[in-house]
């Protein structure tokens, strides 16, 4: 069995809601959350209980750990109630990384200065 396999039945199982009989916390699932077809997040994702209510909870990388410095890795938090939900698409956790990388929002650098204006000697 290859990694797409074993992504492909823990995706099932986790969508058909069956849970672990061992008791054991269920499978990590990494997709692309939609929200109100307005914001998206690239991350790992599960089901928690909040404010009396289900919601959806989105774990995006921020920053990769150096274990042996004995840093862990750091994930920004995102979450959103079953109503917000646009679409979900699972997907490995390697694209997962690779997207939420790449759709970082970057920093703004302001200009120091404007550039100059181009006049035209011709033109009153």
């Amino acid at each position: 069995m290859d990694v797409t396999d074993s992504v492909v039945d823990r995706v099932a199982e986790w969508l058909d809601g069956a849970t672990p009989a061992d008791g054991s916390p269920p499978p990590e699932i990494w997709a692309c959350v939609k929200i109100f077809g307005h914001r998206k997040h690239y991350g790992k994702i599960r089901e928690v209980e909040r404010f009396g209510t289900k919601m959806l909870r989105v774990d995006v990388p921020a920053k990769l750990g150096a274990p042996l410095l004995g840093e862990d890795e750091q994930f920004e938090t995102f979450m959103y109630g079953g109503s917000a939900i646009f679409s979900l698409t699972p997907m490995t956790e390697e694209a997962a990384r690779k997207w939420a990388d790449a759709e970082r929002p970057q920093s703004y650098r302001p200009l120091n200065r404007l550039p100059a204006p181009d006049y035209d000697e011709d033109e009153p």
